[in-house]
């Protein structure tokens, strides 16, 4: 298990810019939680939740495998297509963004019935959300944003961003997209504007996730100085960084706490959310990829083997 030697968390409060103060701190072991472990398909990668089930992207296998939240206990695997990653749900419907075969799976959630694949022109696609009526998938290798009508899988708009769209999130009001070859985020609206473009103050942007007010970032997908940075959603206003090692690439938030992926360590690491501070490590499995809150546990998959991690506070 690795050592976070140093935590570094400055942040700004009142004038823009203005750091009130910064902190460093010895990572104590880590806290009460359960570790459980269930197997899924080859190369497991991203989430998604329908609200009582987990649904793991499992890459080496074509095929997304379908867990009951509460036991983990497998309810069956949908075939999809070449490569699957990032996941979405859209209230009634699992959406796959296939990496490799540049298409979208459309899985009805109830009962794993592939509806649709939608074949669409990009490259290389990547991250992927819903804004309550559209679909949104980043296209890597085109640095743009594609609108798609969930019905039929047209592209409803293209939207110009930075170089490399990966990850990507609805915060409720904005989308919000890494360009991880130029290393900014581009906040944008459902209608297309592009509000604003961010230095994300690390190298590599990958994943990333809001809780509306703030923005938090992993940096570092390819082995630099790892760390999470954190953005005022309002303004782009850098907030603070925290190093997390050589490489991460998830992120997840709890409500207070801040989890990111370390897959060379096989580790999950914790932070407050609030100031970096009282950091946390919990061994996982073999090369943990994607993380994921599902309102009770933090789910990490594991990359490098056939098995996803369940990681559950346990009560006092």
């Amino acid at each position: 298990m690795i050592s976070i030697r140093t935590i570094i968390f400055t942040f700004a409060l009142g004038i823009e810019g203005t750091l009130l103060s910064s902190l460093s701190a010895q990572a104590p072991p880590a806290g009460p939680y359960t570790v459980q472990d269930f197997p899924v398909g080859k190369n497991p990668s991203y989430f998604a939740f329908d609200g009582a089930n987990i649904w793991v992207s499992d890459s080496g296998s074509d095929a997304l495998t379908k867990l009951r939240a509460s036991d983990g206990a497998s309810l069956g695997n949908v075939r999809v297509g070449d490569y699957p990653t990032y996941l979405a749900f859209d209230g009634t419907n699992i959406w796959c963004v296939n990496g490799f075969g540049a298409s979208l799976t459309k899985v009805s959630a109830s009962d794993g019935t592939v509806l649709a694949t939608f074949q669409f022109y990009a490259t290389e696609p990547a991250g992927i959300a819903f804004d309550g009526t559209y679909i949104w998938v980043a296209d890597f290798l085109g640095d743009q944003l594609l609108k798609v009508n969930p019905d039929d899988g047209t592209i409803a708009q293209k939207v110009a961003v930075g170089d490399g769209a990966v990850g990507l999130i609805f915060d409720g009001t904005y989308l919000w997209v890494t360009n991880t070859n130029d290393g900014t985020v581009s906040k944008v609206q459902t209608d297309g504007t592009v509000v604003g473009t961010y230095r994300t103050g690390g190298r590599y942007p990958h994943d990333l996730v809001s809780d509306g007010r703030t923005v938090w970032i992993v940096n570092g997908s390819n082995r630099a100085a790892a760390t999470v940075t954190s953005l005022r959603a309002s303004d782009g206003v850098f907030l603070g960084e925290v190093q997390v090692g050589n490489h991460a690439r998830g992120i997840a938030f709890d409500g207070s706490h801040i989890w990111s992926t370390a897959p060379d360590n096989n580790l999950v690491v914790r932070f407050q959310a609030r100031n970096g501070a009282f950091p946390r490590q919990v061994k996982v499995g073999q090369n943990p990829w994607g993380v994921f809150f599902d309102g009770t546990s933090i789910w990490a998959a594991d990359l490098g083997s056939a098995r996803v991690s369940k990681i559950t506070p346990v009560s006092p």
